[in-house]
């Protein structure tokens, strides 16, 4: 077996995996399960971290997949995709977003999980499972560090990306759950759901983009930085 199909052969394993684990952990939920540690997540934490430097550093790092965060951003990744003429990547990156968000409320009204009971200080809304800040949060840097990672020829500037989108997303999923706006099973649901729709979207877009007249100018390589 060769280099390339073991790869292949890992990435759809992983995927199957990442599948069976979203489904149960889904299920589970949905049938009012709780782990322990989702319950120490309601009350405990938030009266640690609670009137503390790390509450305040945390409220920031949240707020890095607030509405109009991503908004700013989308625009700046969407205007750079335009000016290298991807129209194709420009379109998939604003609808990965909007889809990705819609597909979070159309999970939560189906589980119907409500937040823990130690929220309401924090005026959040909606049911809890699975978080919408960190499945968001997976799709929308994972799609940034994607789209803009193609345009730079340096592997130390494309590792650099996806290292820093990783870990943002991973401090915005810790700052729900230090924060209790979730539990600890909403943040990795969110993540999950996260990642199987990234992987998707991604295949789509490498499917879609053999249409030539879709696909970014055959000069592209002129404008890789």
């Amino acid at each position: 077996m060769n280099q390339i199909n073991r790869k292949k052969l890992t990435l759809i394993f992983t995927c199957l995996l990442t599948i069976g684990f979203t489904i149960t952990l889904t299920v589970f939920v949905d049938r009012g399960g709780q782990f322990p540690f989702d319950l120490w997540s309601a009350e405990s934490l938030y009266e640690v971290g609670g009137n503390t430097w790390i509450h305040s550093i945390f409220i920031y790092i949240t707020k890095l997949v607030s509405r109009t965060v991503i908004i700013v951003l989308s625009l700046l990744i969407v205007s750079f995709l335009l000016m290298k003429r991807d129209w194709l990547a420009a379109i998939m990156m604003s609808l990965g977003v909007y889809f990705g968000n819609e597909l979070n409320e159309v999970i939560k009204g189906i589980v119907k999980r409500h937040r823990p009971s130690s929220l309401e200080s924090l005026h959040e809304a909606g049911y809890s499972f699975p978080s919408g800040h960190a499945m968001v949060a997976v799709i929308f840097y994972s799609l940034a560090a994607y789209f803009l990672a193609r345009y730079f020829k340096s592997n130390v500037i494309r590792q650099y990306l996806f290292f820093s989108a990783y870990i943002i997303v991973l401090l915005i999923g810790i700052s729900r759950y230090i924060l209790s706006a979730h539990y600890l099973t909403d943040v990795i649901g969110g993540f999950l759901f996260g990642i199987l729709f990234v992987n998707v979207w991604i295949v789509l877009h490498r499917v879609v983009s053999n249409f030539s007249f879709l696909s970014p100018p055959r000069d592209r390589d002129k404008n890789i930085l």
